[in-house]
């Protein structure tokens, strides 16, 4: 899976290739994220391209697909010119689990946890990239 994105970026998009390949050496997590959800993307017909600009930077996808996509059409109303924007995120598990301070273990007991912690930073993440 991720050997075929790579020869997609290498053909495609030289600068965001070699971006990929310093990212796969420095946060294999976030690569395989970033991988895996191009394929995803493609699985679900949704046309989608790279647009991170290695420069400046930008959400990592743009999809281009049509919106006769079951999957389009199930998310809500037509984006502006049939287009939808991805961004890939690895979290990092030693910091979701100090941060949220929900501990990493499974109990023996079933039942359902939340915390407000993720929701929060996701939204400071975004206005703080929106802004940059």
């Amino acid at each position: 899976m991720i050997d075929s994105y790579v020869e997609y970026l290498r053909a495609n998009h030289p600068a965001n290739f070699t971006r990929f390949v310093r990212t796969r050496s420095s946060d294999g997590e976030a690569a395989m994220a970033e991988a895996i959800v191009f394929q995803m993307l493609e699985a679900l017909d949704l046309s989608p391209g790279i647009n991170d600009k290695v420069s400046t930077g930008g959400a990592d996808f743009i999809c281009t697909g049509s919106y006769l996509s079951p999957v389009l059409r199930q998310l809500a109303k037509p984006p502006p010119k049939d287009r939808l924007v991805v961004e890939a995120t690895s979290l990092d598990l030693g910091a979701v689990t100090r941060r949220s301070q929900v501990r990493n273990q499974i109990e023996d007991r079933l039942g359902v946890r939340s915390s407000t912690w993720l929701p929060s930073q996701f939204e400071t993440r975004r206005s703080t990239r929106r802004h940059s």
